[in-house]
């Protein structure tokens, strides 16, 4: 099982960046995305839209404390940014 976070969402300055976010990791199975910062109740009813679209098994939950996700799992660290 595949689940992704997304760390800090800022509504007025996340907005694509976010939903990005989910639909990539959909397209690559994940099952669910988590993410933290500011409630997008808008944020979770577009991904919520895309998935009663098109289909298949995938969720989106907001959370205060990510900490708790990584007890029991395995955590894989990506970013859009990159290394030197």
């Amino acid at each position: 099982m595949i689940e992704v976070l997304r760390l800090g969402h800022r509504i007025s300055r996340d907005k694509r960046i976010s939903t990005h976010v989910a639909l990539v990791a959909r397209s690559f199975g994940a099952s669910k995305i988590y993410y933290t910062g500011q409630k997008d109740s808008s944020y979770e009813k577009s991904v919520d839209r895309i998935v009663s679209e098109f289909g298949g098994d995938f969720s989106i939950e907001y959370m205060n404390s990510y900490k708790k996700l990584f007890k029991n799992k395995t955590v894989v660290h990506l970013t859009m940014y990159g290394a030197d």
